[in-house]
């Protein structure tokens, strides 16, 4: 039972449920979610009842059921005491879960009243006040561009090619165009009480003054003539506000969703247009040309940015360094210039993902997954470890860093233009102030490591550690970046040797380590068994003793690798689970726009802001997950089509998916997973992945067009395998019609492809209907 209520101007959702001992905890919690995923339009939602389940075991499946519930609904789970006595003991079987700021809980426990006990519960639902602050902005809705451009064009651009340094070249036309902008959008203080209204035009501000007229003379006359004027002027208001607020958000937001560019200023107005020059083609060629990266474009702001919303320590905060917009530039020529290089000779490791063109988060996890499934296949369990390096990119040792260069084969110019771009940084923090001013530390040489923020850092950064994978020899490891990943299969019987192993590697990784500059951090890297549960028991009463100079590396259940969430089983639940509840917390923020948003609006932002965070690394999990999660993922989408399409919480959700030509989320993975392989096909690219491939031998006098090649599927013993890339790539693709596996450009596939599945997908849809209909009328 549900009941809605209006306090405060907060539309809160309270429900109460009863899960009788007999019934069976999966089916109960199944239907919990779908009804609790049915409000997300709500600004807090309060759940109570007797579930019968005690969560003081937590270590029970049925606790462990529940807190995934509560988990990927985001909901907190509030009373920790017993709340049922009886003489054999105490459980706590009656729950209160919720999402809004608690203040108060009281259990009372009346034995002559009931054995349950009485729960008492206070909930903060009124919000926060918005604190003022002054903020130093330019007004660049107020510049007039005709005469900008103008002002522009009264620029002699061609007095720039007579100057020969490139120091001189940055300082004059930094100089020219922070004039114009000083000219035409002035630095401007200003004190926000309130966030800001677009909409708010001066004639509903004069209504609201006469509205606040009417209340304050009411108070002190009290009749009921101004009572009403009051009522009816505040109604007033609250409807040209409405009005206005709809007008704003099509005229802004959905007249221009076919122009990106407009659309994004408007959604974010603080970014100034760009405008091009050929002073900057000739800082970019002269940079190059004498080796030398101007001197103007080396210093960095330090931004602390807080990671929680009241940090108490320098660690909850995130420096952000920003850099010169204009050194991006040259920065991005130098880098697609040492890319080619280090691709054309094969300096990078084969097994390194970061920053390369045809690899990714989702190609390296890929791979590491497969050969994690692989190893459980053949009954092995495999220790995996995620180490982590102490600052990295700020550590290298810059001219190590250009004598590896010299050792690849660069020439002795490109070596001094990386010397001059590495050398002589400098970087200042910078904070607000109160009052809108900004407080500045003095500007600190920086004397070590790749500028953080900037292009080159990532790839400066990879090939300076492209020489660590000499030093593992035992293990199988990937690399992403700074981020590398080492796992090791083994019969659970000799994991007294595989320990040996492993710390061999890491010593030898340690050691590389301490030549070139690096820190490992063993507080902060992590070990994780992966395997059958029948396996890991056997290890259970074993302490495995990995170290890292001299330290244990902490043992865990669960960890994030590059963004997916691994469990033991690899059977990804609680990623799901991470995933879906920032979902619908993301969709219950889009609520409250939703009356000024256009349909096609709608679908674009649930896209874009909340299906987007299911995208990622679908390739990977997808085929690994069960039932219950795959319920958990598709009630997301169905919520989504609810906001987008207003549709009613009885109503079936499947019409109004294929009148948008959307996929299901189970045929998105299907899709996604397809593209990425026709690419791997097609390019070779990663090689990692195209290996894990083999080809069926087709047999003389057969047609030996590609469209009749299929992959051969590999034999495997146990379930889990078939989450593995080498298994589901080669279903995927055997199971592509033949002329979809013809075609030659990706882009060609993925729509034809993508109709496919739509026209499959409306069949099925179709035939269920019929059926239902059948069975109704016999």
């Amino acid at each position: 039972m549900w009941l809605s209520l209006l306090i405060q101007n907060q539309n809160v959702v309270v429900g109460t449920a009863y899960k009788p001992p007999w019934q069976d905890v999966d089916l109960f919690l199944d239907a919990m979610t779908e009804s609790v995923a049915a409000f997300a339009w709500a600004d807090g939602l309060i759940l109570t009842g007797d579930f019968n389940i005690d969560l003081l075991r937590t270590a029970s499946g049925k606790a462990k059921a529940f807190t995934q519930f509560t988990h990927s609904s985001n909901l907190k789970q509030i009373i920790t005491e017993p709340t049922h006595y009886t003489d054999d003991g105490s459980t706590l079987i009656d729950v209160v879960c919720s999402d809004i700021r608690v203040l108060k809980v009281t259990v009372k426990h009346a034995p002559d009243l009931s054995r349950h006990c009485m729960l008492l519960t206070e909930f903060k639902i009124k919000k926060d006040k918005t604190i003022p602050r002054w903020v130093t902005y330019r007004p660049l809705k107020n510049i007039m561009f005709e005469q900008l451009n103008l002002d522009l064009k009264a620029i002699n651009w061609r007095n720039y090619e007579g100057i020969h340094s490139v120091d001189h070249l940055v300082k004059a036309f930094t100089a020219s165009v922070k004039g114009l902008i000083d000219l035409h959008a002035p630095l401007k203080t200003q004190k926000f009480r309130h966030p800001p209204h677009p909409w708010l035009t001066d004639t509903i501000r004069h209504m609201m003054r006469i509205r606040d007229s009417y209340h304050k003379r009411y108070k002190v006359q009290k009749t009921s003539a101004l009572l009403n004027s009051y009522k009816q002027m505040k109604q007033t208001v609250r409807d040209a506000i409405e009005r206005e607020k709809k007008c704003f958000f099509d005229k802004n937001i959905n007249c221009n969703l076919h122009d990106s560019k407009k659309l994004w200023r408007n959604l974010k107005n603080s970014v100034l247009p760009g405008r091009g020059s050929s002073a900057i083609t000739a800082i970019v060629n002269r940079s190059i040309v004498d080796s030398v990266f101007p001197e103007d474009w080396k210093v960095a702001v330090i931004k602390p940015i807080p990671k929680t919303s009241q940090p108490a320590s320098v660690g909850d905060l995130r420096p952000i360094s920003i850099l010169p917009c204009l050194s991006k530039i040259l920065e991005r020529v130098v880098c697609d210039q040492l890319t080619k290089y280090l691709e054309d000779h094969n300096i990078l490791p084969t097994l390194q993902s970061g920053f390369r063109r045809g690899h990714g988060t989702a190609t390296a996890l890929a791979d590491v997954v497969d050969g994690l499934l692989t190893a459980q296949d053949q009954g092995r369990v495999s220790m995996l470890l995620l180490l982590d390096f102490s600052r990295a990119f700020d550590s290298i040792n810059i001219p190590l860093l250009l004598a590896k260069m010299r050792y690849y084969g660069f020439e002795d110019s490109a070596v001094e233009w990386f010397r001059s771009y590495l050398t002589n940084r400098s970087q200042f923090v910078e904070l607000g102030q109160a009052d809108g001013g900004k407080l500045q530390s003095r500007t600190q040489l920086v004397t070590r490591g790749v500028p953080q923020g900037s292009i080159l850092g990532p790839i400066l950064y990879i090939l300076y550690g492209a020489d660590i994978v000499k030093k593992i020899k035992h293990c199988h490891y990937h690399l992403y970046a700074d981020d590398l990943q080492l796992y090791l299969p083994f019969k659970p019987n000799d994991h007294e040797l595989a320990t040996i192993m492993v710390n061999n590697d890491l010593q030898n990784i340690a050691e590389w380590c301490s030549l070139n500059c690096l820190v490992l951090n063993p507080k902060k890297s992590k070990l994780i068994l992966i395997g059958t549960p029948k396996n890991i028991s056997k290890l259970s009463s074993i302490t495995l003793k990995v170290e890292l100079n001299g330290e244990p590396i902490e043992k865990v259940n669960r960890v994030r690798n590059l963004g997916l969430v691994f469990d033991s089983q690899l059977k990804f639940d609680d990623h799901i689970s991470e995933c879906v509840r920032g979902c619908f917390y993301r969709l219950k923020l889009l609520y409250k726009i939703r009356p000024y948003l256009s349909e096609t609006l709608r679908i674009r932002l649930c896209e874009s802001l909340v299906l987007s965070r299911l995208n990622y690394c679908d390739t990977v999990y997808g085929p690994c997950l069960r039932g219950y999660s795959v319920k958990l993922v598709q009630r997301v989408q169905n919520a989504c089509i609810r906001f987008c399409f207003l549709v009613p919480p009885r109503s079936h959700i499947t019409p109004f998916i294929n009148g948008a030509g959307q996929l299901k989320m189970e045929a998105r993975r299907r899709l996604h997973l397809s593209v990425m392989l026709f690419g791997t096909i097609a390019t070779g690219k990663p090689k990692y992945l195209h290996e894990k491939l083999t080809w069926a031998p087709v047999r003389d006098g057969h047609d030996k067009r590609m469209c009749t090649h299929v992959f051969l599927t590999p034999v495997h013993r146990t379930a889990a395998f078939r989450g593995s890339f080498k298994f589901a790539a080669s279903r995927c693709w055997n199971d592509l019609p033949p002329p979809l596996r013809a075609l030659k450009i990706k882009s060609t596939f993925r729509t034809h492809y993508k109709n496919y599945l739509l026209s499959q997908q409306r069949t099925h849809s179709a035939h269920i209907f019929t059926n239902r209909r059948v069975m109704r009328v016999a």
